[in-house]
């Protein structure tokens, strides 16, 4: 559909396009995740200076031993979405990046960028203002992490997600940022066992996992302090905006429980990685922690990551500035609509009932008590809201049938058709002329009738 190309749309101006022309220097490092090709790079879309992760996500070592030598067989094979994730492919200001320096990881490599680039406009005296965008791909699986940030750790965790959930749910109720009578939504997971359910080994190799996701945290607040503390030292700190959020919920997926998964994802796994206990968080490995420790990080809130309910929707929010904000209109995603306290959602099956649901987020956060029925006044107030949503933005509507034919019309499509740079092949770094594409798109024509 037009709008999702797999890149920033030419339709649209980008924030660094219109501080640029305003004068700001523009600086990037980090994840873009919006377009392979240098057309569709951080340099065409306002950023001056670049260091920009191009796919989803990646081995934020750098390790890409599937590369190396791939078997006949593996070469010319179109890979699936898992397999791409792995390679670390970056540009710098518009150029592929060959090679990344040797003892790479990602979060201390943007944190040291960003530094670098601001010292360079410190040693220029350059008195313009600046845009500076730091988006790590941390804390994302992988989960890896240099190992005396994991250390700090061990054993934190080791009582489970379900006792971990119900010590933050404590910690906010003491803070005050939750109402102490708040009900929290009951986890769903039912693709993976209950702590109580797993043995020993499991508990112990699940803890270490989120220990290694902690000590990535960690890492990504000693790089933000690496530029904080250059704001300082340049005299700049008290003059500058600084904003920090997340994209999303924590990241709940189980992929070991997916047939599909099974068949590829884990057989490579086994073939080019080291999940030993003792490698957990290193580059030769590979893990994540699932849906339940997804849960813990957000309770009272329902569900995780790919799901517009308020686990998968809430993310941390700091900043330094000197003018409240205000939300003076709807906040409309492709499936959920909230006006101040009051939100409607449609989960589609199995995690939802696959109809739309009306919710107060200020009495329950958790998503609990669907009001649908005893507020059908507000509730069709909302779903006006999402249908002009629907007219202006294009986008499909939600309905029961949405799921037969999105997989109609898949089955139908061409395998990563909307891909143009097959980045995974031997020597695409090196020519990548010869391994770009134009695919086809769909346009909107907009007629203008007499």
């Amino acid at each position: 559909m037009p709008g999702y190309e797999g890149y920033l749309n030419e339709r649209v101006a980008a924030l660094p396009e219109l501080l640029r022309d305003a004068g700001y220097l523009t600086l990037m490092s980090g994840k873009w995740h919006l377009g392979l090709t240098e057309e569709h790079s951080p340099k065409a879309r306002g950023f001056e200076r670049s260091l920009a992760h191009l796919p989803a996500c990646a081995n934020h070592y750098a390790y890409e031993p599937q590369l190396e030598k791939p078997p006949a067989d593996e070469a010319d094979r179109t890979p699936d979405f898992m397999t791409m994730s792995y390679i670390a492919l970056h540009r710098e200001d518009g150029e592929l990046v060959r090679k990344l320096p040797d003892n790479w990881y990602s979060s201390d490599g943007y944190g040291d960028k960003m530094v670098e680039y601001l010292q360079e406009r410190s040693e220029r005296s350059d008195d313009l203002p600046f845009f500076a965008y730091l988006p790590f791909t941390a804390p994302h699986w992988p989960l890896q992490a240099p190992q005396k940030y994991i250390k700090h750790y061990r054993g934190v965790y080791d009582d489970g997600p379900d006792a971990l959930r119900q010590k933050r749910l404590q910690k906010l109720k003491n803070l005050g940022m939750v109402n102490e009578n708040v009900e929290a939504h009951p986890v769903v997971a039912d693709e993976v066992k209950k702590w109580s359910d797993t043995s020993q080994t499991e508990r112990t190799a699940s803890s270490r996992a989120m220990e290694c996701f902690a000590g990535m945290v960690e890492c990504i607040d000693a790089n933000v302090g690496k530029v904080v503390k250059h704001l300082e030292e340049s005299g700049e700190l008290d003059n500058t905006f600084i904003c920090f959020m997340s994209d999303n919920g924590a990241e709940g997926v189980a992929y070991e429980a997916y047939p599909i998964v099974q068949g590829q994802m884990m057989q490579h796994l086994k073939k080019y990685y080291n999940n030993s206990l003792d490698n957990f968080g290193n580059g030769d490995s590979f893990i994540w922690y699932g849906p339940r420790w997804a849960q813990a990080a957000t309770a009272p809130s329902r569900l995780y990551k790919a799901y517009t309910t308020e686990g998968g929707v809430r993310v941390p929010f700091l900043a330094q500035f000197s003018k409240p904000v205000r939300q003076a209109k709807p906040e409309l995603h492709n499936n959920t609509v909230r006006k101040g306290e009051w939100k409607i959602v449609f989960i589609p099956k199995p995690k939802g009932p696959e109809k739309w649901q009306l919710y107060n987020l200020k009495r329950d956060p958790g998503e609990v008590h669907d009001l649908s029925e005893q507020e059908p006044e507000r509730m069709k107030m909302l779903l006006k809201e999402w249908d002009r949503y629907v007219l202006e933005t294009g986008v499909v509507p939600l309905a029961p049938e949405l799921g037969e034919w999105l997989e109609a019309r898949e089955e139908q499509m061409v395998k990563n058709a909307w891909i143009e740079y097959e980045y995974w092949h031997e020597g695409a770094r090196d020519d990548s002329e010869n391994f770009t594409r134009k695919p086809w798109r769909m346009e909107r024509v907009v007629r203008h009738m007499a």
